[in-house]
């Protein structure tokens, strides 16, 4: 009987501390949430653009071929409706890729590349709120890529969302 009530007990003391915890949890999310509806819109657009945790990347070194006249399909006051955001480009290396990489292309293939962010200079007239800035790429520039298979883009294989440019 004793041993039945020591159970109960450790029941009773078991389940207050979960609802504790369940209440601690929704109260951090809660917190966090907060948090997030505080930021300005340029930090909200950082924070989406943070740097994917390991394993969720594709990172691609390659070399920009050409650059496509403008696109067709974005209004005139969208960034990619006043410059550039495709190109042809070669994949000289695939750097790091993930378990989603259906290996449609490798080392050496060229492909049609959307740059979400344009082949332009990432100027605050372009793009107000963002926090990052791009150099912008021309022909012949060898970048470093962080990709993601697919595009809105008819025709393009893959969407540069972050890169740099190497020497």
């Amino acid at each position: 009987m004793k041993l039945l009530s020591l159970i109960l007990v450790f029941f009773l003391f078991s389940c207050s501390s979960n609802k504790d915890l369940s209440e601690e949890t929704k109260a951090a999310k809660d917190k966090q949430q907060t948090l997030v509806e505080e930021l300005s819109p340029s930090e909200k657009v950082v924070e989406e653009l943070s740097p994917p945790k390991s394993g969720e990347s594709i990172k691609i070194e390659g070399r920009i071929l050409s650059i496509d006249e403008l696109n067709e399909g974005f209004a005139s006051d969208q960034p990619c409706g006043k410059v550039a955001c495709t190109a042809n480009i070669r994949v000289d290396q695939l750097k790091m890729i993930n378990r989603f990489f259906d290996e449609s292309f490798s080392s050496g293939d060229e492909l049609k590349a959307y740059f979400m962010f344009t082949l332009s200079e990432t100027t605050e007239e372009l793009f107000p709120l963002l926090g990052v800035r791009y150099p912008g790429l021309e022909e012949g520039d060898r970048f470093e890529a962080r990709i993601k298979i697919g595009s809105p883009i008819e025709g393009a294989m893959i969407t540069v969302e972050h890169y740099s440019i190497l020497k």
